[in-house]
């Protein structure tokens, strides 16, 4: 599970990880025995698994936003077809939620998913952001607001 791997992660470039001691070992050595290199690809390499990371957390970040826009535009609709609970969503939402609008309710969430997909489609690192493909690549990635 990415969440999972997430969290392995960042323990090990913690100072008690197994990354993290690894990078302060070739750190001080650096500093010693000139062995840039070496440090360049232990941070080369740290900075691979993140990309990673993001990347997947971006896909599937897209296909959650992409499935929301589906379910907002199903509640939009008199008889919406693509959820089959439609009665016990609204009420659910009448009980428990200062927005009991539905509509606006999944809209509003629809749209923190999308801004979070472009924020994140903006760095640089991510291999997938403007940055890297230039402005074609918001064209196909995030889906409108």
């Amino acid at each position: 599970m990415l969440l999972e791997e997430i969290a392995e992660f960042d323990e090990s470039i913690g100072d008690d990880g197994a990354r993290g001691s690894q990078l302060r070992t070739i750190l001080v050595k650096c500093g010693r025995a000139k062995k840039y290199d070496q440090a360049r690809r232990a941070i080369a390499k740290i900075n691979d698994v993140a990309k990673n990371l993001v990347s997947e957390g971006m896909t599937r970040l897209l296909v959650l936003s992409r499935e929301f826009k589906l379910v907002v535009e199903d509640a939009a609709r008199p008889g919406g077809q693509r959820l089959v609970n439609w009665p016990k969503i609204r009420s659910q939402l009448a009980a428990h939620s200062p927005q009991p609008d539905a509509n606006r309710h999944l809209t509003a969430v629809y749209k923190r998913l999308s801004a979070m997909y472009r924020l994140l489609e903006l760095m640089p690192t991510t291999g997938g952001g403007r940055a890297a493909q230039g402005a074609g690549a918001s064209a196909t990635a995030a889906p409108a607001a």
